[in-house]
């Protein structure tokens, strides 16, 4: 059995029902109810946030549409190994350079969740005195995947990177459809086969 790819993932999610349902219902269940972000200043009976904090902080979600972002990056991860949340940053700098200093949340533009189909790691930290070593430095992505766009090298500051149920590696996860996928083949074996049989029964020989 040839180990299944990014593309054979997509597939399935992209085409099959029940694979899709495997991957969105976690992420939907997950991100169901929004975290609650609070301070030391905050009460559970205060109905408007009082903080300096807190005030940035409910501007970001709303402006940025946070929670919807982050659901979006939650089953864009499930479908294969890894995915990424792409943060646009008003820095000055090019994308492939390290977010530096303090970020204020005026700052942050946008958010761009990405699959592992439209994203390659093409530098790594090599060096083992680095608390980063073996983790990846810097990122190409696929920013217009039907737009055009072209693809960006970016620095991992500027990524959120996500990968879950991991064993060995501490990049790559398993796909939620890893450990279902022989089945669903054996699923859209069994409902094509009786689509057949019910042709050839009949068609009568015409």
């Amino acid at each position: 059995q040839v180990e299944p790819t990014i593309e054979n993932y997509v597939a399935f999610y992209s085409r099959e029902i029940v694979a899709r349902r495997l991957v969105n219902k976690p992420a939907q269940s997950t991100w169901q109810k929004h975290p609650i972000v609070k301070d030391d200043e905050e009460s559970s009976e205060d109905k408007e946030p009082k903080s300096d904090f807190i005030k940035a902080f409910q501007d970001l979600v709303n402006r940025l549409r946070l929670w919807h972002y982050l659901e979006r990056a939650d089953k864009l991860a499930g479908v294969g190994s890894f995915g990424v949340l792409l943060i646009g940053v008003r820095d000055g700098k090019q994308m492939d350079e390290p977010l530096e200093g303090k970020i204020l949340p005026e700052a942050i533009l946008y958010l761009m969740p990405r699959s592992e189909q439209w994203v390659q790691i093409n530098e790594w930290d090599q060096n083992p005195q680095s608390p980063r070593y073996g983790l990846p430095e810097q990122y190409q992505i696929t920013i217009g995947t039907m737009s055009g766009t072209g693809t960006q090298r970016v620095h991992h500051s500027r990524v959120i990177h996500i990968a879950e149920n991991k064993t060995d590696d501490e990049v790559y996860g398993t796909p939620r459809l890893e450990a279902a996928l022989n089945r669903l083949y054996d699923l859209e074996k069994v409902v094509g086969g009786s689509s057949e049989a019910f042709w050839l029964q009949v068609r009568k020989g015409l």
